[in-house]
């Protein structure tokens, strides 16, 4: 049995990082900052983001622990729980639809140092993207996916009788891609 058990780890760890599900997201940011100039200055930015969110399983944190084989050559794999692979924003497809600029902007500026919209706005938008990723099912799905890929491969290579259980105790990783920090856009 422990033969089995090394060569289905060898050919599981083998895919490394198994990224299942990609979505794909077009979506417009409103980002506003207000000066208290009267009113009549501050700046407006409509920016139309364009990226995607993936997400997978990484294969290369199951050891030897996590297969196990019963009498009957059947196969259990403890797959460590689904992740955010990748949150990206698409800058050759992303742009800015308006940008309006208040009337006394220039003497604000002159005084005080105001957050770059742009950055603002990108940042939102990759938080969009996860956020909707995440309420629409992303990791569940990735982690069918991911059982359904590896049934597949060990099927293929004659194991019969495969289960997937998700390894509630390994941390999978994070990406910080997926969790840029939002400054205030307000001073």
């Amino acid at each position: 049995m422990v033969g089995i058990t090394d060569t289905v780890l060898t050919l599981v760890q083998r895919e490394a990082v198994l990224e299942t599900v990609r979505y794909n997201f077009e979506k417009v940011v409103p980002v506003e900052f207000v000066q208290q100039l009267g009113g009549v200055s501050g700046e407006k930015l409509l920016y139309v983001g364009a990226g995607y969110v993936s997400a997978g399983v990484d294969l290369s944190l199951i050891d030897a622990d996590a297969v196990a084989v019963d009498a009957n050559g059947a196969i259990t794999i403890k797959l460590p729980p689904a992740h955010l692979t990748n949150c990206v924003l698409d800058i050759q497809k992303s742009y800015i639809y308006r940008h309006d600029v208040g009337f006394l902007n220039f003497l604000y500026e002159a005084f005080y140092q105001e957050p770059d919209l742009l950055e603002v706005a990108e940042r939102e938008a990759i938080i969009a993207f996860r956020d909707t990723a995440l309420e629409g099912g992303i990791l569940l799905q990735a982690q069918g996916d991911a059982e359904m890929r590896l049934r597949s491969l060990l099927t293929a290579v004659g194991v019969t009788g495969v289960t997937f259980e998700t390894a509630e105790d390994i941390e999978p990783p994070h990406n910080p891609l997926c969790y840029p920090q939002v400054e205030a856009a307000a001073p």
